[in-house]
């Protein structure tokens, strides 16, 4: 979002049907997972004017989704002298508090989708009792994700000095 609100609302995001599964849970850990991040201001506008979240799954791993205070967030006031601002301006909401918004009212729901073996090394994210619903269609699994448990940068020469690039190994970098 840019620095300057529109004169009328603008859905700049989309989230249906989608599986959202998190292994990490706070938000203080070197490199924490959170359902959305960055700016969050509507410019005054309703919260779904922004966003629509319709549809969606919502697993983690702990089972404690449903409860985690931090689990979505946005700005009700823009920040001087930039309308984003920062972590401390934002106000954070429970699962059934974001769907009090209403975002994410529509066939959403916190449960476990029932894939095979989501953990690294297995990576395994087929579904063995088909979709879990809520509008998810299932899709072959071996044609998304990574097929290497290290990921290298792909194309060295054309990266900018300036742009750090390094190995990562899911298995030891988080």
């Amino acid at each position: 979002m840019s620095n300057v609100c529109p004169k009328s609302p603008t859905v700049i995001f989309n989230a249906t049907s989608n599986i959202s599964y998190f292994d990490r849970y706070s938000t203080t850990e070197p490199n924490p997972f959170d359902v959305q991040s960055g700016c969050e201001y509507s410019c005054g506008f309703p919260q779904t004017d922004l966003h629509n979240w319709q549809s969606n799954l919502y697993w983690r791993l702990d089972g404690l989704f449903n409860t985690d205070p931090d689990a979505f967030h946005n700005q009700l006031t823009a920040d001087s002298p930039t309308i984003c601002g920062t972590s401390s301006s934002w106000t954070y909401y429970t699962f059934a508090k974001w769907q009090g918004l209403g975002e994410d009212v529509a066939g959403t729901a916190s449960t476990n989708p029932g894939f095979e073996n989501p953990a690294y090394p297995n990576d395994d994210y087929s579904l063995p009792n088909g979709s879990p619903g809520y509008g998810f269609v299932v899709f072959d699994p071996t044609q998304a994700g990574r097929n290497n448990p290290i990921i290298n940068p792909t194309d060295t020469i054309n990266i900018p000095a300036t742009f750090v690039t390094t190995f990562w190994d899911p298995a030891t970098d988080y």
